[in-house]
């Protein structure tokens, strides 16, 4: 999506990213703050005809996001190994996360409940993972 807004507003995508995050360019969250409700209203308006995005559909802070445990990084993990391509997306779907969910949680660098699955699963045998993913 940063792609998009950034090929949009004919900026850089890392500005874009950088102010989704917070982390940098606080003056234009600043300005954008400062802004009346109908001219923001008028903006969030245009980024959805743009970005073909229905009317009803809430904002990403509006959305429940569901947390996955370490059992079902774990499971997930093992299911993955067992099945071929294409299960990423099938248990992304099911978790109503992307399909890329698993390696990006088991890249995190933060020790979670990834990592620590990542850890449960390294231990075990071929056998039981074969078991565990069917």
């Amino acid at each position: 999506m940063t792609d998009k807004i950034s090929k949009f507003l004919n900026i850089d995508s890392s500005t874009v990213s950088a102010i989704l995050r917070e982390k940098a360019y606080l003056w234009y969250k600043k300005d954008a703050d400062d802004l009346s409700l109908s001219e923001k209203q008028k903006i969030i308006n245009n980024f959805r005809i743009v970005f073909n995005i229905p009317k009803n559909k809430p904002f990403d802070k509006e959305r429940i996001i569901k947390s996955l445990s370490e059992d079902d990084y774990f499971y997930s993990l093992c299911i993955a190994s067992t099945h071929g391509r294409g299960i990423e997306a099938a248990l992304g779907k099911y978790f109503s996360k992307h399909k890329s969910f698993l390696s990006n949680g088991v890249k995190n660098k933060i020790k979670g409940k990834a990592y620590k699955a990542l850890e449960r699963f390294k231990k075990i045998t071929k056998e039981e993972i074969i078991k565990i993913g069917e």
